[in-house]
């Protein structure tokens, strides 16, 4: 038993050591690889390869050796590694901000960058939208002024708008005062009216750092008017403002701080002239903000009559459902106690019958307030005045007749 015991003993140290050796000699190779990398040896780096290495084979810290190669201008080699079949696209396994290849290459000599090994990625299939979580290749290269590798990431489908956290391409371009950056950005499509976290636009930062030849390229670069303008007029009922967005191409659908769009403010408002010149421009009456409800449902809970009269007929759908709770904008208004707007959400066509998150109707809802008021009504003495007690149970009594006639079921 003792010497069956010492020979399995001694096949699992012969098989950690074999292992062993294996991950060790792996391990030098890496390290002979990355430092050769390092040297621009590139004889090297070829006998490595040959030898049966893997092409996308990481440092300690998780940066690959294409990656080391782009950092370190080593032309050759990265030639090398992409045909050994190294992965173009292979990002960085390490903390946000650290390059990849082509990040690498075009922040390379400090902010030189090496537009041949940009053009080896790129024509080894490297996105050209790559970046690191912060920034793009486009936006640094951008930065640094160099138009050549600007134009190749153009060329190669990057996204002149993109960007993580601050300014677009074009804002640092303007920032940095690169005149000729600016118009080939522009000629790309870029947006010239986009503002970063601050409200700013490549105009504005421009103007800031009094580059007055850029001033006067964005100033003359037509594009779509900041959302806040347009949503900011439409609250505030600003007919003529609102007429020369929309004769400018204003962006109608997109929302103010992920919040709501300008035809929802006008609807929330009564603004009713307003609501018309947008939806005659296009505006989308069933886009819904965070919480799903859209402009009708804001008309109807504020008591707009003429305005959920006015959504319906431009197609409004009143039987989308909000994220809480899975509400219809019936649901809401009999909620609200709004028996006008009732009316005329059946009349257009809503659902009765449909039921939210509970499984509850509308024609279920409007009994239990009938319930709760007359409770409320019954129960109050004297100078006892809370909210329950001021709301006339009548209206939930009539809304619950007006949703019988219509054909809700019990």
């Amino acid at each position: 038993m003792k010497k069956l015991l010492n020979f399995k003993s001694f096949a699992v140290l012969l098989l950690t050591g074999i292992f062993c050796i294996s991950v060790c000699n792996a391990a030098t190779d890496a390290d002979k690889l990355f430092e050769a990398v390092r040297e621009g040896d590139a004889a090297a780096v070829s006998k490595l390869i040959k030898s049966g290495i893997d092409p996308n084979i990481t440092d300690s810290y998780g940066e690959a050796a294409l990656t080391a190669a782009s950092r370190e201008g080593q032309k050759e080699i990265v030639e090398m590694l992409l045909k050994a079949g190294a992965d173009a696209n292979l990002k960085y396994d390490g903390n946000p901000g650290e390059n990849s290849a082509l990040m690498s290459a075009v922040n390379n000599g400090e902010g030189g960058g090496d537009k041949e090994i940009v053009e080896l990625l790129l024509n080894a299939g490297v996105d050209p939208n790559m970046g690191n979580g912060i920034t793009t290749a486009l936006i640094e290269a951008a930065y640094f002024g160099n138009k050549d590798i600007v134009e190749l990431l153009l060329k190669a489908g990057a996204d002149p708008d993109m960007r993580f956290e601050y300014n677009t391409a074009l804002m640092e371009a303007a920032r940095v005062g690169s005149k000729e950056i600016v118009e080939m950005l522009l000629k790309a499509g870029a947006e010239p009216r986009i503002q970063n976290g601050n409200g700013q636009t490549a105009l504005m930062l421009a103007s800031e750092e009094g580059y007055l030849e850029i001033v006067d390229i964005l100033s003359k670069a037509k594009g779509k008017i900041p959302v806040q303008n347009i949503v900011i007029a439409s609250s505030e009922g600003d007919k003529k403002t609102i007429k020369a967005l929309l004769k400018a191409k204003a962006d109608l659908d997109s929302e103010y701080n992920t919040v709501k769009t300008a035809l929802m403010y006008a609807s929330m408002n009564g603004r009713k002239e307003i609501a018309e010149l947008l939806l005659k421009a296009g505006a989308n009456p069933n886009i819904g903000d965070a919480s799903g409800r859209t402009a009708l449902v804001y008309a109807a809970k504020n008591g707009h009559k003429e305005m959920v009269e006015l959504l319906l007929k431009a197609k409004a759908n009143p039987d989308i459902k909000s994220r809480y709770a899975g509400e219809t904008v019936l649901m809401l208004a009999t909620s609200e106690g709004q028996k006008e707007i009732v009316k005329v959400l059946l009349q257009g066509g809503a659902d009765p019958d449909i039921q939210d998150d509970r499984g509850k109707t509308v024609l279920m809802i409007a009994k239990e307030f009938a319930d709760v008021y007359t409770a409320a009504k019954e129960q109050q003495y004297e100078g006892d005045e809370d909210e329950s007690s001021k709301k006339d149970p009548q209206i939930y009594k009539d809304i619950v007749e007006i949703l019988k006639k219509a054909g809700a079921k019990e």
